[in-house]
């Protein structure tokens, strides 16, 4: 049983589909690709076998939390095509979203590269992106995010985590949470690509900063400053002998 919300963008109808309860919303949405229209929501009260970054679970207590994924299909209206070598705007939109849907509700946030939103020094949001390549081109893409809205206890095992209602106090409903990410959606994916990233690019945690990181690929700790992130989603770090260091995605660990 689900129930079905219709939200309405300026480009046509946005549908969000609600279930109680799923293993996973990205394993959701993979089960109904096929039946789904372009720009679908699922989104669960309950995920039970939640899917995160580098084969993490997302662990979110059932109705505490926003936890959702959306499908694209680039290509196909409302959406043009999207090169495999520019796939990294997908988690530029949806990080910038997750920021200012976050910004309404009063609360400011950065987003930790390639994709995590915090508030201060703690988690709010993470995100697994799925995308299918065909032809030099992302065919489709299932963007799942998490959101802590009301949870305010957490797993012992988690480094630092928090929530909205950690954050200010209240409580939120995580349907009208939803309703308020999917105009910002839309707006950050038809967004000029350039401006896009340098918004991306001024909201980034830490940029600027001298900080202690590790370097998975040297197998060494180092203070470094992060300077930029290229548009294919290339970390830059000035390291403190003045040298750059490049990271893709699990290459680098902040240490927090």
């Amino acid at each position: 049983m689900f129930a079905i919300y219709k939200y309405k963008t300026k480009k046509g109808p946005m549908k969000i589909i609600w279930y109680p309860r799923v293993d996973s919303t990205n394993t959701q949405v993979s089960r109904e690709a096929s039946t789904l229209d372009n720009m679908s929501v699922v989104a669960a009260v309950e995920q039970y076998a939640g899917r995160g970054q580098r084969g993490n679970r997302w662990v979110a207590a059932p109705g505490e939390n926003l936890t959702f994924s959306v499908l694209l299909r680039p290509g196909e209206p409302p959406l043009e095509k999207l090169p495999a070598a520019r796939q990294f705007c997908l988690s530029e939109a949806s990080t910038l979203s997750v920021r200012d849907t976050l910004s309404e509700y009063g609360i400011e946030s950065t987003i930790k590269w390639p994709n995590d939103i915090y508030i201060q020094r703690r988690k709010v949001s993470g995100m697994l992106i799925e995308n299918s390549i065909a032809d030099g081109f992302v065919s489709k893409s299932i963007v799942g995010i998490g959101i802590n809205v009301n949870q305010t206890a957490f797993d012992p095992s988690l480094a630092n985590p928090t929530s909205m209602k950690k954050a200010t106090g209240k409580d939120y409903d995580i349907r009208q949470v939803l309703s308020s990410f999917t105009p910002h959606f839309e707006r950050y994916l038809s967004m000029d690509p350039d401006r896009r990233h340098s918004l991306y690019l001024e909201s980034l945690y830490q940029k600027g900063r001298k900080c202690p990181y590790r370097d998975n690929v040297r197998g060494e700790e180092f203070e470094g400053i992060i300077k930029e992130v290229s548009p294919g989603g290339i970390l830059r770090v000035e390291d403190a002998a003045g040298e750059d260091r490049f990271f893709s995605f699990k290459e680098i660990s902040y240490i927090l």
